[in-house]
């Protein structure tokens, strides 16, 4: 699931880099900004499927990292993520992949600190 979230959060940079002589294509990226969030977002999706997968509790805070990072100030500073406005288009894309990030996180943080507890308890 968490997965699933990074790749959602990778379409704006790809599309920014597919139509970056497009003018009526509004919330570009440079390219070079675009390439940087793809490359994080290519390494927290193998951080996903293979030491989070493991239970390794490190990888939970690597993944969570980015959204901490980076959505929080985004969903504080960009007017397109006001809650205010329900009717202003722009943010749902973000927003779904952040809640869908969210819940990846915390099942995958429930699933890593109970497997914990129990091997300490046995």
């Amino acid at each position: 699931m968490l997965a699933l979230s990074y790749l959602w959060l990778a379409l704006q940079p790809v599309f920014s880099l597919i139509y970056r002589n497009d003018p009526s294509v509004a919330h570009k990226l440079e390219p070079g900004a675009a390439l940087v969030c793809i490359a994080l977002i290519l390494v927290e999706i193998m951080i996903a499927l293979m030491p989070l997968r493991r239970g390794e509790s490190w990888a939970l805070w690597a993944a969570a990292v980015p959204f901490v990072v980076v959505g929080v100030p985004r969903l504080l500073t960009d007017s397109a993520c006001q809650l205010s406005d329900m009717h202003h288009h722009g943010c749902h894309q973000f927003m779904m992949a952040m809640l869908l990030g969210v819940i990846g996180l915390v099942l995958s943080g429930s699933g890593i600190f109970r497997a914990g507890k129990i091997d300490r308890t046995t």
